[in-house]
């Protein structure tokens, strides 16, 4: 019964190390793959105890070879190329794998198919001066071979939803986006790390299980308001958190299950001042000199204070006005500002 108790639970931690959450990656192998830790970790070190390995590691391999493999585990094993050379659902013995395996100790590994994108291969090691594994810790990697493709394809969904997730938080926070989740009394449940970065620009404890407090005597009078309309039905209640930087939200019932909670949205003013000069001289075809005075009148600068920032003369400034104007297609500064603020530029890293 002992060895089913721990067949179960290696199948158990499988499982839950799919479903669980991603976590920082860095290159490896001159950038042809990533090595990641939890939760996979805990699943390897579970096989590592059960097997009496002294090392574990899973590889996640693109089936056809394009892309980056995902190492999970710190043990020393086959290339990527030799690993897609194995059998599905087979396990193999340090003797067994093509190649010269030197002195690499004992080692077993086994492949499954994760779907028709992923190949998965699970290892275990020991060193060169210890003993050859035993037929049943051979046995624990087959009966783990079944569930292994598919653990692994439930890994690769919820890594894929994480990354597009991912993806739109960055593009929001590029637009100056973010989002707080509100219970009644303005303590709040969560928010977006957008937010919690500018919350730290502003002064402001923007963190989970603090209470959204405003100095703004008025302003918090304004947010306990909004909170109360918003609770009662009415809404979309908007409000102002700050005017410099310009930081305004809008209060809205949350759709989501569970205790009535407030969404609340947050808009940061972006300026352009902080955007490097190059980038928006490449992202428009302008001048450094262009993109400087750009930024400034983006920013509400008028011509002449723009060309006291700069060092020219307001005649300067405005023929280089005139030059970005016919450069961009635009008529006049207000045609400039809703060009850029409206545009792409806000989206490059």
């Amino acid at each position: 019964m002992a060895h089913v108790d721990e067949q179960t639970a290696l199948i158990r931690a499988l499982f839950a190390a799919a479903a669980g959450g991603a976590t920082e990656c860095e290159a490896a192998d001159g950038g042809d793959s990533a090595v990641a830790g939890a939760p996979w970790q805990d699943m390897l070190q579970r096989l590592r105890q059960v097997t009496r390995a002294d090392g574990a590691a899973l590889w996640l391999d693109p089936a056809r070879g394009r892309g980056p493999s995902w190492v999970h585990g710190t043990m020393a094993g086959p290339e990527a190329a030799i690993r897609r050379s194995l059998r599905f659902d087979r396990v193999y013995g340090a003797d067994e794998l093509p190649g010269d395996p030197g002195d690499a100790g004992a080692l077993r590994v086994v492949k499954a198919r994760a779907g028709t994108h992923l190949q998965a291969t699970l290892g275990i090691a020991r060193q060169s001066h210890r003993q050859d594994f035993r037929s049943a810790d051979g046995q624990q990697l087959n009966a783990l071979a079944p569930f292994l493709g598919q653990a692994a394809e439930i890994w690769a969904r919820h890594q894929a939803a994480r990354e597009r997730a991912a993806r739109d938080a960055g593009l929001a926070a590029g637009l100056g986006a973010g989002w707080l989740l509100l219970d009644a009394t303005g303590l709040i449940l969560d928010l977006s790390p957008a937010a919690r970065t500018w919350g730290a620009a502003l002064g402001l404890q923007l963190a989970a299980r603090r209470r959204l407090d405003l100095a703004d005597g008025a302003r918090a009078l304004a947010l306990r308001g909004g909170l109360t309309a918003c609770l009662a039905g009415e809404g979309p209640v908007p409000l102002t958190l700050s005017r410099d930087p310009l930081v305004e939200l809008v209060l809205t019932r949350d759709p989501g299950p569970g205790d009535a909670a407030i969404l609340a949205r947050l808009r940061h003013s972006m300026p352009c001042a902080a955007i490097p000069p190059a980038r928006i001289a490449r992202h428009f075809a302008l001048t450094l000199s262009e993109a400087r005075l750009t930024a400034l009148i983006c920013d509400g600068h008028s011509l002449r204070d723009a060309a006291h920032r700069l060092g020219w003369t307001e005649a300067t400034a405005r023929t280089c006005s005139k030059a970005i104007f016919a450069r961009l297609g635009v008529s006049g500064q207000p045609g400039l500002v809703r060009r850029v603020l409206s545009g792409a530029l806000w989206l490059e890293a």
